[in-house]
């Protein structure tokens, strides 16, 4: 074993882990804002090394200080909606952070148990091989369980780099696969001394993401769709107010009325404070002006099942007017923000929290697209569903556009909406078809079929962002078939390894 490797070995067990903590928080330089990826891959050697200078005997714990690094600093903003808008009072808004944070370091502490015990024996460059794909599954898994949380998954921080061409094959997991295999080999030929030609390895998995990169996957249409993002800026401390709803409602419908004309016209996640059914008399006369000029407008809304009865459902939704048709509901709801888990045993939070409009209830996992006049169809999300790749992609129809929209004044000026903004452009990647993005506070952006941004208005300011863009018809093999085919693949690699190696 090299010197340096002695050391790390010799250190104490608080101390080994206290290194782990710092080399996880690394990574969160290389997610957004500052998206210096490099840090990622680096944090994730650094794991490596710890646990092998170590011999993997405490590889549990090493993973859990890891993970509180790495979620500790990477998700460092949730406190802050809870805290500033929420009402909740700040040692407990700062607890509720710490929680979340624990409970997402499990994944890299199991992630240490699964090495132990089916890793740690393995020779050559099998055994980097098997532990990047284990770290897959658990992210894979992380994606799903209690809801789902995919922050912060590897392959977000690799989406300027050329194993981003994975993405329309197999999502961001493969693209994060790909990386992780990457580092991990290129660390095991160097501190155990193996067979050099491995690294040809990495190399070829590089090459093979820029030549994927290469491939359209999808047709460009020839016409293009003139579309006006409205950030409208409304102050979340106030936007709930009575004596509030009709002047966010007029500034919504100045700047539409500024951009009639155009195809189409975005408002942001319920940027209508009010019930759809309640403003429907005061939107009369943008929605008649905007089916006159041919422009379809898509309003951010909380809507009701039945208006008229007062324990009515209602939901986060996405409602067409104008010369545009079409209604989509959120699927996929922010627990403790939009619904309570378990409301039985925990109802009495929401009422804790004084959220605003937090009971909603979960629209059809498939939806039909919202049309535009010339029967174009497009694809929605609303929030941080465009976190989710399966919610993102499923939906009925063949959509040639993608639209989100959020609010993400809920996170105040933290990284939150940066970090947001890189997953919605691995969504577009992944679909090889642009995206429209609508927020009331920031970042609005157009993301082009590569996940580049194309134009994107300055934060907290009210904006119109106006941009002629392109269409996509067709859809990407990750789109077609989702995860399944990561599952298979890596369940393939390790029943592989496992049996040449006899893991365990």
């Amino acid at each position: 074993m090299p010197g340096p490797l002695r050391r790390v070995a010799a250190l104490p067990t608080w101390t080994a882990a206290l290194l782990a903590a710092g080399v996880g928080a690394l990574a969160v330089f290389g997610f957004a804002p500052l998206a210096w990826y490099p840090l990622v891959l680096l944090s994730i050697a650094g794991l490596y090394v710890l646990w092998s200078a170590r011999g993997w005997r405490d590889a549990a714990w090493l993973g859990f200080a890891f993970g509180v690094g790495w979620f500790g600093a990477g998700i460092h903003w949730v406190w802050y909606s809870a805290y500033a808008y929420g009402g909740t009072p700040l040692p407990v808004a700062i607890l509720v952070n710490a929680l979340l944070v624990l409970v997402l370091a499990a994944y890299p502490a199991w992630l240490g148990w699964l090495a132990r015990r089916f890793v740690a024996g393995i020779r050559g460059v099998a055994q980097p091989l098997l532990l990047a794909t284990l770290w897959v599954w658990l992210e894979l898994l992380r994606a799903v369980l209690f809801t789902g949380f995919g922050w912060l998954n590897p392959g977000y921080a690799l989406i300027d780099t050329s194993l981003a061409g994975f993405a329309p094959l197999g999502g961001v997991n493969l693209v994060a696969l790909a990386g992780l295999a990457s580092v991990l080999v290129i660390v095991a030929v160097v501190i155990r001394q193996a067979d050099w030609r491995w690294l040809a390895f990495p190399l070829a998995l590089w090459l093979l993401g820029s030549l994927l990169g290469g491939i359209a996957w999808t047709e460009r249409l020839e016409r293009r769709l003139d579309v006006a993002l409205i950030q409208g800026n409304v102050d979340q401390a106030r936007k709930w107010q009575p004596g509030e709803r009709l002047a966010t409602i007029a500034l919504y419908e100045r700047l539409t009325r500024q951009n009639l004309g155009a195809d189409l016209v975005i408002w942001p996640e319920t940027a209508l404070p009010v019930f759809l059914d309640q403003a429907l008399s005061v939107l009369a006369d943008i929605d008649d002006a905007a089916r006159a000029r041919g422009t379809g407008l898509l309003i951010g809304a909380p809507v009701r099942e039945n208006p008229g009865e007062p324990a009515s459902a209602y939901f986060n939704g996405l409602v067409a007017m104008g010369a545009a048709s079409g209604i989509y509901t959120k699927r996929h709801l922010v627990p403790f923000g939009e619904y309570v888990p378990l409301a039985g045993l925990l109802g009495g939070i929401i009422q804790f929290l004084d959220v605003p409009m937090s009971n909603f209830g979960t629209g059809a996992f498939r939806q039909v697209p919202i049309r535009l006049r010339d029967g174009l169809e497009i694809s929605a999300t609303i929030c941080f569903e465009d976190a989710f790749a399966a919610e993102t992609h499923a939906y009925l129809g063949d959509p040639v556009l993608m639209v989100n929209v959020s609010n993400d004044a809920w996170f105040g000026p933290t990284w939150a909406p940066a970090q947001h903004l890189q997953m919605a452009r691995m969504r577009a990647l992944e679909a090889r078809q642009l995206m429209a993005r609508a927020t009331n506070t920031g970042l609005t952006a157009v993301i082009d079929a590569t996940g580049h941004i194309v134009d994107m208005s300055r934060p907290w300011e009210i904006a119109v962002l106006r941009s002629e863009i392109p269409m996509y018809r067709g859809k990407t093999p990750f789109v077609r078939f989702g995860d399944g085919p990561i599952w298979l693949f890596t369940t393939l690699i390790v029943l592989i390894i496992c049996v040449r190696n006899r893991c365990g």
